[in-house]
């Protein structure tokens, strides 16, 4: 790996764990005397219609959205992988006919009336918002995880390890090591739209609720004073894109390696 690389993932593991404990008090402090101050070496990112450290507000916001991005992409792989193991590997046609049925409803469902509805009733916490994207986030790697494992179960060395009498158990973990790689991309793939879907949400204002900073509700605020402070608009997009080209190169590098193994 690179020494940029290697010095980039090292940011955003600082921004994910330090970033909101450093910067939270100046991020939330409103000084009305300085409303839409330019970006300078004096304050980085310019400050934003009350008078904030915009810098300290993209920072805590963009850690709030890697939180909420690694917290639901643990919660959907986790429930996504046992699901597609369990489809996978039974023999019954009911489980398979349910799982299936089960996948097309959730994809079928609208997101946000049924994010209305979540947050009706739960508090918009970090957790309870990783929680309902996770919810909607399964299906992919599941689905992924349950083709891969029903065109493994017919390979030679499958139908090896069943002749000898091997367990169920130690035939699924041998399937498994043999399919990490493509399942590890799936899961990869959805973490793009896990921070899609926590930005979307709070740009409609069912995320992170104020004064708590979040990019999506900073991007929604931006354009109300796009004409008159543009940085408002400009740095919280430009992290989110940053974030997802990231993603989108390591995908493809690892899709990559894959197919030339």
């Amino acid at each position: 790996m690179k020494v940029y690389k290697l010095i980039l993932l090292f940011i955003l593991l600082f921004v994910v764990i330090f970033g909101r404990d450093l910067f939270y008090e100046k991020a939330i402090r409103v000084d009305l005397k300085k409303r839409f101050i330019s970006p300078s070496l004096e304050t980085l990112f310019g400050t934003d219609e009350l008078g904030r450290d915009y810098f300290s507000r993209v920072i805590v916001g963009l850690s709030n959205t890697l939180r909420i991005g690694i917290i639901s992409l643990l919660f959907s792989s986790l429930l996504g992988i046992l699901v597609g193991i369990i489809s996978g590997m039974v023999k019954s046609r009911f489980i398979k006919y349910l799982s299936e049925n089960i996948f097309n409803i959730i994809w079928a469902v609208p997101g946000i009336p049924l994010f209305v509805a979540i947050f009706s009733y739960f508090p918009k916490s970090i957790f309870t918002i990783s929680l309902a994207i996770a919810l909607f986030s399964w299906v992919p790697v599941a689905r992924m995880t349950r083709f891969l494992i029903e065109s493994e179960k017919e390979k030679l060395y499958t139908l090896t390890l069943k002749a000898f009498g091997f367990s169920n158990f130690k035939i699924t973990m041998e399937i498994f090591h043999n399919i990490k790689m493509p399942v590890f991309i799936s899961i990869l793939s959805i973490s793009l739209d896990l921070i899609v879907a926590e930005s979307t949400l709070s740009f409609l204002g069912l995320g992170i609720q104020p004064p708590e900073p979040s990019l999506g509700h900073m991007i929604n605020t931006s354009l109300n004073y796009i004409a008159q402070a543009p940085w408002l608009f400009l740095f919280p997009n430009l992290f989110l894109i940053l974030i997802i080209s990231g993603l989108l190169k390591l995908i493809n590098k690892l899709g990559k390696n894959t197919h030339t193994i």
